[in-house]
């Protein structure tokens, strides 16, 4: 017990560190989406497809003011803790400033934002989205310290603990009284309690916080930070507007289909996440001593992973989405089979490309962002425009791939100025795995196999015949990352 103790809550070396983050970020992110996912799939059975297409419409419409509450403060703090000596004044300037965005923002979505809504029942929620943006984006904030001292398990704890509430609370509102409104506000009275234990658990780092307040500190903060905010401005267009665009042209039905295709690709989406945020302390690490060798080493591995990870989700979901639409959602949402399978494509970009970011991020190269997030985010909006009024929210889908195939094309074109990478020979094993594996997952489904026993057999073939190939990835996976 003592070892494991010390394992899980203690920082040894290198391999260790990066192992133990990745067991609590992956463990509490598993846990919590499961969680959370039972919660939305209830809600969407609940409140049919025009309720929860209202709740998921005032939820994009809101993350797009929400782009002002962080303008890039917090993966800027856990950044700058990793070098500076003096931590606290840097710190205390950049929280004052991140409260001071949080009360802009707040005002923002609640009072202004409904004006430019074109849907009725969505902007009584809009003072509720506020309310739960401005206690997620505080509590996000206080994580950054904890990212810097490689203390995942603190922001591992924390996600659990706000799935508990968000589960309990929102169980009960939609048990008693079903409604998109209370369905919100259910969310936001478990944000707030997760943010306030967050507060009052981290209050050592808080208390007398503001006392080591230097006014000289925010000019570099904001001269470091505007970059992502003007990245954010284009990201949040890239991420959100789809949602908001469908809701002009398309009943509000169409929006719960759409958000209900969403929803898993979100939940994989935070796959590579787990190596992000584990990685990223080990990698601005590399790059500040100059150790370009270990930095490659790290990014090929990660990158092999992701994709080795993304390429079977992709191939497999595809082959079954319609049943498994039907069996997690109802009848009601098929119509959202397509969107499901084309929004499944954005993996194989997203996957590596988050690792790619990653990197460029720690080098400081935040103009890249803007120029990927303006053209993916350009490019998003313009196809949205032409394809959802013709195809609906299949259209919206193709846009999607499209723009994030410019965004991630973008960042690998960056990286390969600086770093030499290979990884197309190390795919060929991953490739033959993901085709066995899909031609199972066809025969099982035209032979009408439960999803549980299609999903389940089709991973134990894939990892498999890696095990039997002997295929690097899996020693990565299970070493850590050994460098």
């Amino acid at each position: 017990m003592k070892k494991i103790k010390e394992f899980l809550f203690e920082n040894k070396n290198i391999r260790q560190t990066i192992i133990k983050n990745t067991i609590w970020v992956s463990s509490s992110i598993t846990l919590s989406r499961v969680v959370r996912s039972l919660v939305i799939i209830y809600a969407a059975r609940v409140l049919g497809t025009e309720g929860y297409g209202i709740f998921s419409y005032a939820m994009s419409f809101a993350a797009i003011f929400n782009i002002f509450s962080d303008i890039g403060l917090s993966g800027l703090l856990t950044r700058e803790l990793v070098k500076r000596s003096e931590k606290k004044e840097y710190l205390s300037t950049s929280f004052a400033l991140k409260m001071a965005l949080v009360v802009l923002t707040t005002v923002l979505i609640a009072f202004i934002s409904p004006f430019f809504t074109n849907i009725a029942d969505a902007k009584p929620l809009m003072i509720i989205m506020a309310a739960l943006i401005a206690f997620d984006s505080i509590r996000n904030f206080l994580f950054s310290i904890s990212r810097a001292e490689n203390r995942m398990q603190f922001e591992a704890t924390f996600e659990i603990i706000t799935e508990i509430f968000i589960t309990s609370i929102c169980f009960i509102i939609l048990a008693r009284a079903p409604s998109a409104y209370n369905f919100a506000v259910g969310y936001a009275l478990a944000s707030g309690l997760s943010m306030l234990i967050a507060l009052i658990s981290l209050r050592t780092y808080l208390s007398g916080i503001l006392t080591y307040f230097r006014k000289e500190l925010i000019l570099p903060i904001l001269s470091s930070a505007w970059p992502f905010a003007v990245m954010g401005v284009f990201g949040v267009f890239l991420t959100n507007i789809d949602s908001v665009i469908i809701g002009y042209f398309m009943p509000v039905s169409d929006l719960g289909l759409y958000a209900a295709a969403q929803k898993p690709i979100s939940m994989f989406y935070l796959i590579p996440g787990f190596l992000y945020t584990s990685l990223f302390p080990f990698i601005s690490k590399f790059i500040k001593d100059a150790d370009e060798k270990k930095l490659t080493i790290l990014l090929r591995k990660s990158i092999i992973v992701s994709l080795g990870l993304a390429l079977p989700i992709v191939l497999g979901g595809i082959i079954i989405a319609g049943p498994l639409i039907n069996v997690v959602y109802g009848h009601d949402y098929i119509g959202a089979t397509l969107t499901f399978q084309l929004l499944l494509l954005t993996l194989l970009p997203i996957f590596p490309g988050m690792m790619l970011s990653n990197v460029l991020f720690a080098e400081d190269k935040q103009k890249i962002f803007i120029k990927s997030s303006a053209l993916g985010a350009g490019i998003n909006i313009v196809l949205d425009l032409i394809l959802i009024p013709i195809y609906g929210i299949a259209g919206s889908a193709i846009a999607t791939i499209f723009a994030q195939l410019a965004v991630n094309g973008i960042f690998f074109k960056e990286i390969l100025k600086n770093h030499e990478l290979n990884i197309w020979k190390d795919m060929r094993k991953i490739v033959l795995a993901t085709i066995v594996m899909a031609l199972a997952v066809f025969a099982m489904k035209t032979m009408l196999w439960p999803i549980i026993s299609i999903v389940s057999l089709s991973a134990a073939i894939y990892f498999g015949l890696l095990f039997m190939q002997k295929e690097e990835v899996l020693g990565d996976i299970r070493q850590g990352f050994k460098i």
